[in-house]
């Protein structure tokens, strides 16, 4: 299967990268997004895959009770934040958005732990409204919509899954096989496995919360 043309919403925009301790992209997607980030943070443990695949990051950021000394070259700076009330992951969101960063990509966020894949989808919603985050696998890139028209770049047919994150009100949209005219989502199945008909599909919600899966793999 060939990637998609362009992986993230903010692909050509400034963006930095976040690169967690969980199963990672595969290494020539990893090196693609790492290399035309403006800045690349390692989340922990993040940093001992980034190691292993020869990917130097800018930074080091968390408790660092994951990180194997063995892999750490002394030319990387590490920001110590000992905190455990939130995780490794949020405490990097937090870092970038006071750095000036407006765009984020979180990669390695699943995995064995499938509470971390949740955790991350929650701080998807939580900084919604303060930054633009998509999360990218080797399959999906995955982002949440608020209130407002939004026009989103999508690759003609493939999979758009639209779900209520837990609900969405008076959804229309534009250029989707299965088409949402005022309609509601909540907690359900509804709206999995729509297909992009165009490469803009155009989303507009009311109120609420959208979750969004977008095929990035052809």
């Amino acid at each position: 299967m060939k990637p998609s043309t362009m992986m993230i919403q903010f692909e050509n925009e400034k963006y930095a990268m976040v690169v967690a301790n969980g199963d990672q992209l595969s290494f020539n997607l990893l090196k693609k997004m790492a290399q035309k980030s403006d800045f690349l943070l390692a989340a922990d443990g993040g940093a001992n895959h980034l190691f292993q695949m020869k990917i130097r990051p800018h930074a080091i950021l968390g408790d660092l009770d994951s990180l194997h000394i063995n892999f750490f070259q002394g030319d990387v700076k590490v920001i110590p934040r000992l905190s455990q009330e939130v995780n490794d992951l949020e405490k990097s969101i937090l870092f970038l958005r006071s750095s000036g960063y407006q765009n984020i990509l979180l990669t390695g966020v699943h995995g064995q732990r499938d509470d971390h894949f949740f955790a991350a989808l929650q701080l998807v919603k939580k900084y919604l409204r303060k930054v633009r985050i998509s999360i990218l696998t080797d399959y999906s890139e995955i982002f949440a919509l608020g209130p407002g028209n939004h026009r989103i770049f999508a690759d003609k047919d493939k999979l758009f899954s639209v779900f209520g994150f837990p609900r969405g009100y008076e959804i229309r949209t534009e250029n989707l096989k299965y088409p949402l005219k005022g309609e509601n989502l909540f907690e359900s199945s509804r709206g999995i496995s729509n297909v992009s008909l165009a490469n803009q599909v155009t989303i507009q919600i009311s109120k609420g919360c959208l979750l969004i899966f977008r095929n990035t793999v052809r």
